[in-house]
């Protein structure tokens, strides 16, 4: 599902994927060749995307935006026997009392789930509705920004180009946790299943939002070839080996330590509530949907770290459980290849399935 405005034909070497969630926007940057950057402006907002895509993208970069959550609605309903051209015009109307909004002012894309949800017994459509004027402003933001706009899609569908990147789109749960709350969305084969809140955000686990890096901001701006030269020559220096002391096994040491205090801080009530969560969507996808046994659950944050969350619940749940590090897992995908620049491109998953979406449209 995508909103597209206005088409083009692809003719360029390097796009982009921007992830406009307000409280940590991102941005990612790819070419042929491999995923080139990225960057995530936790507590710093819009302002600094603008100011990162003014200093480091050129005019005409084809760009794909992944809505916030608070710029559209996801309703699931029956869907009408129409040809699929005619799904969102026939949706609108059953919908109609359901928008916080009239529905003359809202645009509305739909897409089906597949005949096998529900066993079969009723074909369910999910219909995206997002204002026309919240519509109008971001073509008008990408103007300014003089972005070339492909489309506007929404995180539902970003999530599955990532999941299709890692060929794992099979069966797969992937749960965003964002400061107050979560969401929990089910894919098998290609396409999304399910997708619902949880009542259970980082804040309460014990987490706090991260503060921007500034030299990661630094890694996160394409690099000239003579800086990268550079950058080879100051790696060839040899490390400090202060007193003859093995310091990377001191690292090692000091890493397992806050990898232990990271999972003991975090709060055990709130840890089971989520796991409840959990299970209750994934019980709802076998029993309900009539799918199989969830294989993989996938778990993210544009604003903390949360693999102290993942050690602690792998225990607890039967789903094999992570939180990938896509500096690693993508080129071992095979599908794409990544930079050494892109230091946080685990905080930037939502802009690097848009930046993938364009690729696969």
């Amino acid at each position: 599902m995508e909103f597209r405005w206005p088409f083009k034909k692809k003719n360029r070497d390097q796009w982009i994927g921007i992830d406009l969630y307000e409280a940590a926007p991102s941005v990612v940057v790819q070419s042929r060749a491999c995923i080139e950057s990225c960057a995530s402006f936790s507590q710093q907002g819009e302002n600094a995307l603008d100011e990162w895509l003014d200093a480091n993208m050129d005019a005409g970069t084809p760009a794909v935006i992944v809505l916030d959550e608070a710029q559209y609605e996801l309703l699931l309903v029956e869907a009408p026997e129409v040809p699929d051209e005619e799904l969102a015009a026939a949706i609108s109307f059953k919908i109609a009392d359901m928008l916080s909004q009239p529905v003359e002012e809202m645009a509305i894309q739909a897409f089906r789930l597949p005949p096998d949800a529900y066993r079969g017994r009723m074909s369910m459509a999910y219909a995206v509705a997002s204002p026309k004027e919240t519509i109008r402003d971001i073509v008008d933001w990408a103007d300014k920004q003089r972005l070339e706009l492909q489309q506007i899609t929404v995180p539902e569908m970003t999530v599955l180009q990532v999941l299709a990147a890692h060929n794992n789109a099979q069966n797969s749960a992937v749960l965003e946790l964002k400061e107050d709350h979560g969401v929990i969305r089910l894919y098998s084969d290609g396409a999304l299943y399910l997708t619902r809140q949880v009542e259970v955000g980082f804040k309460a686990l014990g987490f706090s939002a991260e503060q921007p890096d500034e030299q990661a901001e630094e890694d996160a701006a394409p690099q000239s070839a003579e800086h990268e030269a550079e950058s080879l020559e100051l790696s060839d220096e040899p490390e400090n080996d202060t007193d003859g002391v093995l310091l990377n096994e001191l690292d090692l040491d000091e890493l397992v330590l806050q990898e232990e205090q990271a999972r003991d801080s975090i709060d055990d009530q709130q840890t089971e509530n989520l796991i409840l969560e959990i299970q209750r969507s994934l019980d709802y996808y076998e029993s309900q949907l009539g799918m199989g046994q969830i294989s993989n659950l996938w778990v993210f944050s544009s604003q903390v770290d949360l693999s102290p969350l993942c050690e602690k619940i792998k225990p607890m749940i039967h789903t094999k459980t992570k939180q990938l590090d896509l500096n690693s897992s993508l080129p071992k995908a095979g599908v794409v290849d990544v930079s050494g620049t892109c230091k946080g491109l685990n905080q930037s998953l939502l802009s690097l399935g848009g930046a993938l979406s364009y690729v696969a449209s």
